[in-house]
């Protein structure tokens, strides 16, 4: 049965010729920008600082969270003293947490834009300038249909460490006008025992480039 075939029988009855084709003209627009208007208001009885937030996908360290522009995998988290790149080495007077992170795309090729970690009590850190960020994964190129691993580098206290989250958010660019960003919060896994481990015992040295 065709759609014409389920319309009423009244539906189907000849109407007389419609008189004033500027008002149908007129109807025609109106009605597209009553369309236009629903969609933006679609968008969605949001405020404005609340149209400024990321869309956010969560997930768990280890898990693949997927925010339909890129998906982020947190491989590992590790802390150190130190991080040398090359024949440089920084150092903190608080501790290097570093973030092993792998990345793909469905279609468009883009970089990962470095993440902010977001301490359990709120607080925010972006990464840090002490490590050239062409050697973090911030640098690469993710392409569809394949992994590409690298680490992020956050220069943190101690205290920043239990229940820490790094949260990606993907970037801008001209083909793209979300009203709100597409972005993946993934837990780090650190809990509080684990946190206490990471402050304690932090490697000597992170070596940035090696070759695994």
């Amino acid at each position: 049965m065709t759609a014409t075939d389920q319309r009423p029988a009244a539906s189907r009855r000849r109407r007389a010729p419609a008189r004033g084709g500027g008002s149908k003209v007129l109807g025609a627009i109106v009605g597209l920008a009553l369309a236009a208007g629903a969609v933006g208001l679609q968008t969605l009885g949001l405020s404005a600082d609340e149209m400024s937030m990321p869309l956010v996908s969560a997930g768990d360290k280890g898990e693949e969270v997927a925010t339909g522009r890129f998906t982020i995998r947190v491989d590992g988290v590790k802390t150190a003293k130190s991080i040398r790149v090359a024949d440089k080495t920084a150092v903190t007077g608080n501790v290097f947490l570093v973030v092993e992170t792998s990345a793909t795309v469905p279609q468009e090729p883009l970089k990962i834009r470095p993440p902010v970690l977001v301490a359990d009590d709120g607080r925010r850190f972006d990464t840090t300038d002490k490590v050239d960020r062409s050697k973090t994964l911030a640098n690469v190129w993710s392409q569809p249909g394949w992994w590409t691993s690298g680490v992020f580098v956050f220069d943190v206290p101690a205290d920043a460490l239990a229940g820490a989250k790094a949260s990606f958010v993907a970037p801008t660019n001209a083909f793209y006008s979300e009203p709100t960003l597409p972005a993946a919060e993934v837990d780090l896994g650190i809990d509080e025992a684990a946190a206490k481990q990471f402050a304690a015992a932090p490697q000597d040295v992170y070596t940035l480039g090696e070759k695994k």
